[in-house]
């Protein structure tokens, strides 16, 4: 048994897939994951996953590791899927990932560690599989490291921990700036820290808003 704390994150998070295959594997074709404090979208998700770019690959089979990149920092040539907006992974991914990957030393099996999002990337890294580009056609982004309000206004300029500078020169994902950064199908949000002290970080008015429940909006 281990202590609920933020530093065994990665041990409750192996927990939890190891579940989710046991339980659910011939249940669905998708598993998100992610914290209290982020927003996920499902009908723009399954609008993505229906796309060309991911059908075809996960009808075909092939594992799937969605979400938003992060460059792998120090390191410049690596990326992985930052946890802030959660992170999915197809039927094969899971497979893969309990069947073949859980028990290497690469994928840390008895490792107390918070940072679970940059170790199940290098889990799938051993296998060539990187967290993949989910921006849409016209490189808006799906999968957000912050809350709407944050990427509306960011610019290259502005703080953010994605390093979009090395994403473009060593992986060619693209991070416009402002309303830019924002896709019409966005997957979801991290909704980090309280929105101007709401409790649930701004969730439920989020949820208002993208079903017209708010008339004053």
């Amino acid at each position: 048994m281990y202590i609920h704390a933020d530093g065994n994150m990665w041990l409750k998070i192996r927990s939890m897939w190891q579940y989710a295959y046991k339980h659910y594997r011939d249940d669905y074709d998708y598993f998100h994951i992610g914290g209290d404090d982020h927003y996920m979208i499902p009908d723009n998700f399954r609008y993505m996953v229906s796309q060309p770019k991911f059908q075809q690959q996960n009808n075909m089979g092939k594992p799937l590791f969605l979400g938003g990149s992060m460059t792998d920092y120090p390191r410049t040539d690596t990326r992985y899927c930052g946890g802030g907006s959660g992170y999915t992974l197809n039927k094969a991914a899971l497979n893969t990932l309990i069947e073949d990957l859980f028990d290497t030393h690469v994928c840390r099996p008895h490792y107390a560690a918070s940072d679970e999002d940059r170790i199940i990337s290098h889990c799938f890294q051993s296998i060539g599989l990187s967290c993949m580009d989910t921006n849409d056609d016209d490189d808006e982004a799906r999968y957000h490291q912050a809350n709407a309000e944050f990427h509306a206004t960011w610019t290259h300029d502005t703080p953010h921990v994605w390093r979009a500078k090395e994403l473009l020169e060593s992986h060619n994902i693209v991070s416009k700036e402002m309303m830019g950064q924002i896709s019409g199908t966005s997957v979801s949000f991290h909704l980090k820290g309280k929105a101007r002290g709401v409790r649930d970080r701004g969730i439920r008015r989020y949820h208002a808003i993208l079903n017209d429940m708010c008339p004053g909006k």
